[in-house]
């Protein structure tokens, strides 16, 4: 009898385990060229990205003001879009538990009109 109660219970606990993704960061996020806004800046801001289990965490850094993060799959299956406000340095996280494995494209849109671009994989 209490065999199978083991068994039932490993059963239970393999079921209801999440199972870790593992993201990888392909490129680092950058300012897309094609926006070019012609005003003088001293500082621009920066960004760092970094990995805890299924969690992207995006370190904004010299930035006062609304920045909209959306991510979107490559193949078009699932996106995430918010609008954070940032107070000179914050850090956005965002959690990819249960979503598929592939390549990802980010964009970061501050509100001075300023874009940047990223991407990562999840395997």
């Amino acid at each position: 009898m209490s065999k199978k109660f083991i068994l039932v219970y490993l059963l239970a606990l393999l079921f209801c385990t999440n199972l870790n993704a593992n993201i990888i960061i392909d490129d680092p996020i950058v300012k897309d060229s094609s926006n070019n806004n012609n005003g003088g800046r001293t500082i621009s801001p920066s960004f760092d990205l970094t990995v805890n289990g299924d969690v992207l965490s995006i370190d904004i850094n010299r930035y006062l003001g609304n920045a909209v993060v959306s991510v979107m799959a490559a193949d078009g299956s699932s996106s995430i879009s918010g609008t954070y406000y940032i107070n000179g340095h914050d850090t956005v996280c965002l959690d990819f538990t249960g979503y598929s494995e592939g390549l990802y494209q980010m964009t970061i849109t501050l509100g001075n009109g300023d874009v940047y671009l990223g991407s990562f994989r999840i395997e």
